[in-house]
């Protein structure tokens, strides 16, 4: 098998800032609608300037304890990939960020990019399978490379045109014990 080289998105896929805002928003908002609900209709509902304003926010940022299923995953693809963490992430948290992947001890924390443009971040580091829950990011990267998108109740409408994944576990499988390297022989 050639040299794997891993994108990964940090949000949504090896950190659960969601839940993170989400809980936030029911203790200190009173929000008491249901997880789906918040970010398919309620977030989606306020004004670009709240929705940056929040998103900017540090307190989301390392709040959560990454869970044993990452931990497992990349302690599994460290020996066996590069790993680059490619996220769009505000700025103002790229030092939030860069300590939570240090405390977390993360593999190839250095590797660290804070972007909106993946596809440019995927081709610079040779990304080789990309995996994000944000279809708009998949589409656009699986032009280049094996793309994945991250199955979350905000993309449910893509998992049928786009390579889906459920769990990190299954996205290992895919691109470790399934030999799957090859761009031209993916299914979607």
């Amino acid at each position: 098998m050639d040299k794997i080289v891993l994108g990964l998105d940090l949000d949504g896929v090896l950190y659960d800032f969601h839940s993170a805002m989400f809980t936030y928003f029911q203790y200190e908002m009173k929000y008491t609608g249901t997880y789906q609900e918040f970010w398919l209709e309620y977030f989606r509902g306020l004004s670009k300037e709240k929705q940056k304003y929040y998103l900017a926010l540090p307190i989301f940022y390392d709040a959560v304890i990454p869970s044993c299923r990452i931990t497992s995953f990349l302690e599994y693809a460290k020996d066996r990939a590069e790993i680059y963490y490619i996220t769009h992430r505000p700025m103002e948290v790229e030092s939030i960020t860069k300590r939570h992947l240090k405390k977390y001890n993360f593999p190839y924390q250095d590797n660290l990019c804070i972007t909106d443009d993946k596809v440019t971040a995927c081709r610079m580091y040779g990304v080789t399978h990309f995996l994000d829950d944000f279809a708009n990011q998949v589409e656009a990267v699986a032009k280049i490379t094996n793309a994945y998108l991250f199955a979350k109740p905000w993309n449910k409408e893509y998992r049928d045109k786009l390579t889906t994944v459920y769990s990190l576990e299954e996205f290992r499988q895919l691109v470790f014990e399934n030999n799957m390297g090859d761009k031209n022989e993916l299914v979607t």
